[in-house]
């Protein structure tokens, strides 16, 4: 019997900017300005193959990391400004061994002062044994991972909506 039930791991942060400047910050932000790497994780580069904003719901992308490797994304859902869902597939990295794919959620949360910010990632697991590592990979270093990465996209966000803001009529 295999084991395939979603393992995940979920973060939230708060920024102290206004939830739809947020969500078009983070929307439109490059990847390697967040996903740095940890560790013996590597970082992102930079997608290519884009075939559309990555706020529109059936877009697709390949994103590159520093260790050679890449991995598909598609985005399943988009709803302004409040919630992304997308799909991350076909990996080229030791990730294939362990996941057939890992389903990503960004939701946001205007509260007083700024937006909550909760990012969480779903793992599907190819077998009990890789249950197994996903499980530990997820208590340490990608959890970690995610902090870091989640605490850079929040101050991003902060130092950079002010350029997305309506302009004056």
């Amino acid at each position: 019997m295999t084991d395939r039930t979603p393992i995940q791991v979920e973060l939230e942060h708060t920024a102290k900017a206004p939830v739809d400047l947020v969500f078009k910050v983070i929307v439109a932000m490059d990847v390697s300005l967040f996903l740095t790497g940890y560790g013996w994780l590597p970082a992102a580069t930079h997608v290519s193959r884009q075939t559309g904003p990555w706020s529109v719901p059936g877009s697709t992308r390949t994103a590159h990391f520093s260790d050679g490797n890449s991995a598909f994304e598609e985005l399943l859902v988009a709803e302004a400004p409040t919630y992304l869902r997308y799909r991350i597939s076909r990996f080229t990295s030791f990730m294939r061994f362990l996941a057939s794919e890992i389903q990503g959620e960004w939701r946001f949360v205007g509260e007083q002062g700024g937006t909550r910010i909760t990012w969480l990632y779903s793992f599907t697991p190819r077998s009990t044994l890789a249950a197994l590592v996903l499980r530990r990979l997820m208590r340490g270093s990608w959890l970690l991972y995610m902090r870091q990465s989640l605490d850079r996209a929040a101050r991003y966000a902060e130092a950079n909506a002010h350029l997305h803001a309506s302009q004056p009529r």
